[in-house]
């Protein structure tokens, strides 16, 4: 495994970029993107995208938001939020944001970082960390922020046979939203998520 990690961290140093996100984003994202570049304008926040073993297999932890959430309520997404004036860096953020919704208190390894991804319609810049942890511990989720946590074999998200396309409402605009997703367990992983999964997945295998 250590082996193994050591080649994710020099994959991490150069990860694939929008390019790889764009694969899995809604079609309207690559234009939407252009028009809002500056990145030093949007609100920093951070996500951690914690991979894990179990019977010999990897994994990644994704939570289901709560439906009571005023944004992406219901929605699948990484432990993450908004950096606070408080937080000493971006991965503090993501931490400290892992253990308010997930409980995770245990160290994790932190290997590495993928593309900040800006996402134009909160104009909100996400910075993804990646983590690894030999064994996942038990977990008691804020329920007022998380609906469910999930485990997600990485196996699963290389499958090309568990992506598929759909539709996905109307933005306020009135523009229809369509985008390819990641179909699992019944579950419908798009947007901003799935486009950090396929960098993640482009950047590491």
């Amino acid at each position: 495994m250590n082996l193994e990690i050591n080649n994710w961290r020099k994959s991490l140093e150069n990860p694939k970029g929008m390019e790889a996100q764009l694969k899995m984003s809604p079609k309207l994202r690559a234009s939407d993107i252009e028009q809002f570049r500056n990145k030093d304008k949007a609100t920093k926040s951070a996500v951690l995208i914690l991979i894990f073993e179990r019977n010999q297999e990897l994994f990644i932890l994704l939570t289901k938001r709560s439906s009571k959430l005023r944004k992406h309520g219901g929605q699948i997404s990484f432990p993450g939020g908004k950096k606070d004036d408080e937080d000493t860096d971006l991965v503090y953020t993501a931490l400290r944001e892992a253990e308010e919704e997930i409980g995770l208190k245990s160290q994790v390894e932190v290997i590495g970082e993928l593309t900040p991804l800006l996402i134009p319609i909160t104009n909100f810049c996400v910075h993804q960390f990646v983590a690894f942890i030999p064994q996942l511990p038990i977990l008691e989720f804020n329920n007022q922020e998380v609906e469910k946590i999930m485990e997600v074999s990485l196996s699963d998200l290389r499958n090309k046979n568990n992506i598929k396309y759909g539709k996905f409402g109307k933005t306020s605009s009135g523009r229809l939203v369509e985008a390819p997703y990641y179909d699992l367990d019944g579950e419908k992983i798009w947007g901003a998520t799935a486009m950090m999964i396929n960098e993640l997945i482009e950047t590491l295998f």
